[in-house]
């Protein structure tokens, strides 16, 4: 399977994991997707919405899209079409959170859809900005509907210094509770276990703080 762009990944490697029974639920963007038009949240969003401290009620929301193979988001005024938005196979959605002007929430996904990868990067910042936790969800789903799928969840969170501590780090199944690691081989083990530099979240917040044209 082709490997997804480079979105600022790191691969995480030799950490202690702290598996926790999680029942995500969200585990594919057109779930997320349905909800967002709503106004809404997945199961998944809305307990990282909780621990983060942020209530979408109260928030002020901020969307972003990107339609090119180098994820260039830009700021857009509202949710937009989902998958008919793209205009190839590359298709990025964006929503920033902001608490008295601060952005305090952000959750990107990246869809590469020829190849039926996404990728779902939520990041939880203090008033400063800092980025407090980050969740990652890797998703491969073969687009002629054969076997070979996978879901990987990985969350962490970050001390001052930017140490990161692994809170939960699985592979999930179709209805979010973790299951087994699947036999992948080199290339897909690494796609699942990618997860994106929380300097992706300045970027993310520089690209939709500017107004649009």
């Amino acid at each position: 399977m082709p490997r997804r762009n480079d979105i600022a990944k790191i691969l995480v490697i030799g950490c202690t994991l702290s598996l926790a029974p999680i029942a995500i639920a969200q585990t594919t963007f057109d779930y997320h997707f349905a909800l967002a038009k709503q106004g809404k949240l997945g199961a998944r969003e809305a307990l990282f919405a909780k621990q983060c401290g942020v209530d979408r009620a109260s928030a002020s929301i901020t969307y972003g899209r990107s339609l090119d193979e180098k994820w260039t988001f830009k700021r857009v005024p509202s949710v937009g079409k989902g998958r008919q938005d793209a205009e190839m196979d590359y298709l990025g959605n964006a929503e920033m959170w902001s608490v008295n002007s601060k952005p305090r929430l952000l959750n990107i996904w990246f869809l590469i859809m020829d190849i039926g990868t996404s990728n779902n990067e939520m990041f939880c910042l203090d008033e400063s900005g800092r980025v407090l936790t980050q969740e990652s969800l890797n998703i491969y789903e073969p687009l002629d509907g054969s076997s070979g799928s996978w879901r990987h969840l990985r969350s962490g969170s970050f001390s001052a210094t930017g140490k990161v501590s692994i809170l939960t780090n699985t592979f999930v199944n179709r209805t979010g509770l973790p299951i087994a690691a699947p036999k992948l081989d080199r290339d897909d083990l690494a796609d699942a276990n990618a997860v994106s530099s929380p300097d992706l979240a300045k970027d993310i917040i520089a690209k939709l703080s500017q107004r649009t044209k």
